[in-house]
């Protein structure tokens, strides 16, 4: 068990150098090899005495190659200082405004740079997977989910703007994106929309919004009490009407019933 005791010797150094001491940073070894220095010195109550490696690598442990090492940068820094003479001696610098060591609160590089940024870290979209879809539904930036897949599918192209307003009002999930695009495939066949071109294919915006995916397709004949297309045109053309109404948006209906027709004819 240590019990020092001052009768037994002590290092006698002023309350300004060890209030420096508090200032300024030195390394682990650094601060061994100074201890070392005080001790033989100002420990017999002298300014300076020659002191071998080996003696400092003994009391603190250290390698005697790092010790000099260690030795050559207290006396660079300014806190020790080495004598020229055939044998060296050593000596603490008490001068403490002498001294190239950092102080305590400075950092260790000057030339810090300030941290970079955090980049936030965006999470990829999840995709829609059905059984019967395989496909992946991708998200693009510039267009709401989906939609690139219902422009593609939908064979009347205007005010692709407007379009992309009224699917983004819907925002569909994927098995409604799915159910809109199944609709467009199937609608497509229907007899209006292959009629003149295309002439009566509702627009896009006008299709999604009166949400038409839930719509049945309507035969002709039906429309017609049961006549088929080929001879509701036929009579048509033969007396000159017009069986379908537009409503300005690319929206047709029938008019008239055929039957209806034929009575105001008489």
């Amino acid at each position: 068990m240590a019990n020092p005791q001052k009768e037994n010797g002590y290092v006698s150094i002023a309350n300004e150098i060890v209030e420096a001491f508090a200032r300024h940073r030195l390394s682990g070894n650094e601060w061994q090899v100074l201890w070392v220095i005080l001790r033989k010195t100002y420990g017999w109550n002298k300014k300076s005495d020659a002191i071998s490696l080996s003696q400092i690598s003994k009391m603190t442990g250290i390698s005697r190659s790092h010790v000099a090492h260690t030795v050559a940068k207290l006396c660079n820094r300014g806190v020790a200082k080495k004598s020229n003479t055939y044998i060296s001696t050593y000596e603490f610098q008490k001068d403490y405004s002498k001294w190239r060591v950092l102080p305590k609160k400075a950092p260790r590089c000057l030339n810090v740079q300030p941290p970079l940024p955090k980049r936030a870290t965006k999470l990829l979209p999840k995709t829609a997977h059905t059984k019967d879809n395989k496909d992946t539904i991708t998200k693009d930036k510039s267009s709401p989910f989906g939609f690139n897949q219902f422009w593609t599918s939908y064979p009347r192209k205007e005010s692709k703007k407007k379009a992309m307003e009224s699917f983004s009002k819907i925002k569909p999930d994927g098995e409604l994106l799915k159910r809109i695009i199944k609709a467009v495939e199937n609608q497509k066949k229907d007899e209006k929309w292959l009629r003149d071109g295309g002439r009566y294919i509702p627009m896009p915006a006008t299709w999604l919004n009166q949400e038409r995916w839930d719509d049945e397709i309507t035969q002709l004949a039906e429309a017609n009490n049961g006549r088929s297309k080929s001879v509701a045109d036929e009579w048509a053309a033969e007396r000159g009407v017009d069986l379908y109404s537009d409503d300005g948006q690319g929206n047709q209906d029938f008019r008239v019933g055929v039957p209806q027709l034929e009575a105001k004819k008489r």
